[in-house]
């Protein structure tokens, strides 16, 4: 994974899924989340002068990881008004709204990153693969964003695929699909099936 060098924090889903129910869209929440897993390790691995970053902040990474949205949202409203736009806070927000079910909540929290910061690497990527999942306009426009800055991650590579079978573009599909990987799996399931019918009506 590749970030912009970081300093240290002191330094200066209702969801949009197509007709479903409300355990559907909830179900459809935390299997992106899932699917945001391999996306996010640039923020859930300390490098360099994260491993400085304050204990809240480590708490609300744990609170994440461990699924408790409820307490990692309070947690993470007690680090924005510690430290006010910082974008692994705000970042992490996003992810913590995503699995709570608020899709839209987390589509806004990693624009807002994004708005102040358009080199920050992990919400662009979140970004890209949340608006994937929603079928949004600016999907592709945005994974091609997330590619100049990280050529070779697998993840990014699989959702362009999509959009250069869509394009009829099988060639260039191909060489993303061998960038992918087993990534391909941790698409979420209908995202997944429709890179196979993709695959499978190329020709």
């Amino acid at each position: 994974c590749r970030c912009a060098g970081e300093r240290g924090l002191g330094g200066g889903r209702r969801a949009l899924v197509a007709s479903g129910s409300h355990t559907g869209s909830r179900l459809w929440c935390l299997m992106a989340v899932r699917a945001l897993w391999l996306s996010l390790v640039a923020v859930l691995v300390p490098v360099g002068s994260w491993a400085q970053d304050p204990p809240e902040y480590s708490m609300a990474m744990q609170l994440v990881q461990e699924q408790r949205w409820a307490a990692a949202l309070d947690q993470i409203q007690n680090l924005r008004k510690q430290y006010p736009g910082n974008p692994k806070v705000e970042n992490l927000e996003g992810l913590a709204l995503l699995g709570s079910g608020d899709a839209n909540g987390a589509v806004a929290a990693f624009q807002r990153v994004l708005a102040l910061r358009p080199d920050f690497f992990p919400a662009l990527k979140n970004l890209a693969v949340l608006e994937c999942g929603l079928k949004r306009r600016g999907a592709a426009e945005h994974i091609e964003q997330a590619l100049q800055i990280s050529p070779r991650d697998p993840v990014l590579n699989a959702y362009a695929a999509v959009f250069d079978l869509q394009r009829k573009d099988v060639s260039a599909a191909s060489r993303r699909l061998d960038l992918a990987g087993d990534a391909i799996s941790a698409m979420p399931p209908e995202m997944e099936m429709r890179l196979a019918y993709l695959l499978g009506t190329s020709g």
